[in-house]
């Protein structure tokens, strides 16, 4: 490798000493140089060479530019917020490993595939992601001859391309009459790694509401998860004897749970809970 620390004419057998020490002194006085002099020149030149050297194989290679391919109704930031790596990090296949596992674990992500391609001293990271379809309508039907109940559903797990979930649930109910759900969730709220989520039911005979707020695992180096969640339902309960209604009751219950996991190990993962 040439090094360019120093001018060749270091390993001249004449040259001006007093040139290269003092560039702006002119002087036209020639010296020739010992023996000791040319040996001190070559180990300082060999010297400084071999540092340059070391610091080029000890100096990661940074990454450059990342670019988003294959996805074509997910937003680009969908994809860029699971990546555990950034421009100008050093290179790290085991962070290209874990985001692939972050991306497909979203419903709407197929395919993954993270590389490096370096071109013209430039290192670009190519993520390239396969889009799946994320929308259903399904009708419901369940129920005997003479209690039919019916109703239809809709979900969208990657609302607007957003990485949103919306699920909408109209239904006649043979025995407890009208019944109309909403589902929505936000996995990364704000762009954090917190989540949030949120029901709300109502029907002829009670309701059915809950809201959750929490901060999953997002990378196996993750210490600790935890959330919260609160809940109300009411709902009127049945008694038959020998297939006839015996007995009536509204039932109802308020409720809030909150959980905390740590988590310890590297190659072996332990994640003791309080709930």
């Amino acid at each position: 490798k040439t090094c360019p620390l120093l001018p060749s004419k270091v390993l001249a057998s004449r040259f001006t000493w007093r040139s290269i020490l003092h560039p702006s002194k002119r002087s036209h006085r020639v010296v020739s140089p010992t023996f000791g002099q040319l040996i001190t020149a070559t180990l300082a030149l060999l010297l400084l060479c071999g540092l340059d050297a070391a610091r080029a194989q000890t100096d990661p290679m940074r990454i450059d530019n990342i670019v988003i391919e294959g996805n074509q109704r997910t937003d680009e930031d969908i994809i860029r917020r699971e990546l555990l790596f950034a421009v100008s990090e050093p290179v790290d296949t085991t962070l290209f490993a874990e985001s692939e596992r972050n991306l497909r674990r979203l419903f709407f992500i197929g395919e993954v595939r993270i590389h490096a391609v370096a071109d013209s001293g430039q290192l670009t990271v190519i993520v390239y992601v396969e889009d799946l379809y994320s929308r259903a309508l399904s009708p419901l039907l369940s129920g005997q001859k003479n209690e039919l109940s019916y109703g239809i559903a809709g979900l969208d797990y990657n609302l607007f391309g957003r990485g949103q979930s919306l699920q909408a649930t109209v239904e006649k109910r043979a025995i407890s009459g009208f019944w109309a759900e909403t589902y929505f969730a936000e996995p990364r709220l704000s762009g954090t790694r917190h989540s949030l989520s949120g029901q709300l039911g109502a029907g002829t005979e009670g309701h059915a509401h809950s809201l959750e707020f929490a901060r999953p695992f997002a990378t196996l180096a993750d210490p600790q998860a935890y959330g919260f969640s609160i809940s109300s339902h009411r709902s009127l309960q049945r008694l038959y004897d020998n297939s006839q209604l015996n007995h009536r009751y509204s039932d109802s219950m308020q409720s809030g749970r909150f959980w905390f996991v740590r988590s310890f190990g590297h190659r072996v993962k332990i994640r003791p809970s309080l709930q």
